[in-house]
This record gives structure tokens, C-alpha cells and sequence, in this order.
């Protein structure tokens, strides 16, 4: 494996955030590379799920990594655990039923707004191998992750899930944060 260079992270406001990524045509040594990068980030973060848009990357491509995070009302996941890249990911079926989880987000700092999601969803997706997958998860935080990390991949930042109200205040206290953590 080749360097796991750690990425540099894009924050909210920045707009590439809000535009929608691009599907990947081919997995190849370039986005297998990207991917362990990927990967690396969303560790070094300690990160439940990572999008290739929150590092710059406008292609439909997310890490996530699948650990039973025994969070009371978790279901068991039966699926094998450790970090894993999705390319192309798509929600093919997902239940009426909804389930809301305290959300976080690597682009967004030190807010963990409640947030609505399908309680059970299907994601289809390629592997590193370029194979196609399905990927069945419900009652459990990862997803929620798996919405969250695909909705960054169609533009969408978690924010837009909350009422207008509730989206100001996180943004008020997103803005407060970053003015107090930043650099300069």
C-alpha cells in the first residue's frame, strides 16, 4: 500500500460541498489509492463514515467504517467489521419506518444535530474490485452514516435535513465554533 497521506479536510461554508459529485467510471490504481487515503483521513479524524467531497474530491465515492458501536437501541450489525470504501453508492430500497440519531460531521465541526433517517436501507455499490455489492443495514448508527455519507455525495450536507430554524441555530453555533478554533 502506498502512502496513507492524511487529506486535508473541506469545511462548511465552502461550496463544493453543495454540488453534486461525479460517478466514477473506473476503478482503477488512482481511485484505489484515493481510497486508502480516504480511509486514512476518516481514521486519523475518528470518523464514522468520510465522502471523497469533504476532502475535495467531486467523485461518488465514500468510506465508512462498519463497527457495531453498541449504541443502546443498536441492532448487531452481522457484517464484517473494519473500514470499507463504497463507489457509486446508491440507496436502492429503504423502509417507511425512520429512526432519528444525534448526527456529526467532519466538515462541520463541534455540531451533532438530531436528524431523521430511513430506519433500513439497501445501498448498491462497486467494491475495489469494481464489483458490484449489496449492503442491507438497519436499527444502527451506520445507517444512518450510510444516508449521511451518501447524501454528501448528491450535494446534500446534513443540515438541509433540519427545519429552517434548527438549521440557523447549528450554523450560528457551527460559525461560533470555527471563529473560536480558528488557525489565525
Amino acid at each position: 500500500m502506498k502512502d496513507n497521506k492524511i487529506l486535508p479536510l473541506i469545511l462548511e461554508p465552502d461550496p463544493l460541498l453543495h454540488k453534486k459529485s461525479a460517478v466514477v467510471m473506473e476503478v482503477n490504481s488512482e481511485i484505489i489509492e484515493f481510497s486508502n487515503k480516504l480511509i486514512a483521513t476518516m481514521q486519523y479524524h475518528k470518523g464514522l463514515g468520510l465522502a471523497a467531497v469533504q476532502v475535495g474530491v467531486l467523485k461518488k465515492i465514500i468510506a465508512v467504517d462498519i463497527t457495531n458501536t453498541g449504541r443502546k437501541g443498536d441492532a448487531p450489525l452481522n457484517l464484517e467489521e473494519g473500514p470499507r470504501i463504497l463507489i457509486n453508492p446508491e440507496i436502492i430500497e429503504k423502509s417507511n419506518d425512520k429512526k432519528t440519531y444525534t448526527e456529526g460531521c467532519l466538515s462541520f465541526g463541534n455540531i451533532f444535530p438530531e436528524v431523521e433517517r430511513h430506519n433500513r436501507i439497501k445501498v448498491k455499490y462497486l467494491d475495489l474490485d469494481g464489483k458490484e455489492n449489496l449492503l442491507e443495514v438497519s436499527d444502527n448508527i451506520i445507517s444512518s452514516c450510510l444516508q449521511h455519507e451518501i447524501d454528501h455525495t448528491n450535494g446534500i450536507v446534513f443540515l438541509d435535513k433540519l427545519s429552517r430554524i434548527k438549521k440557523e441555530f447549528m450554523m450560528k453555533k457551527y460559525l461560533k465554533w470555527r471563529k473560536n478554533n480558528s488557525d489565525s
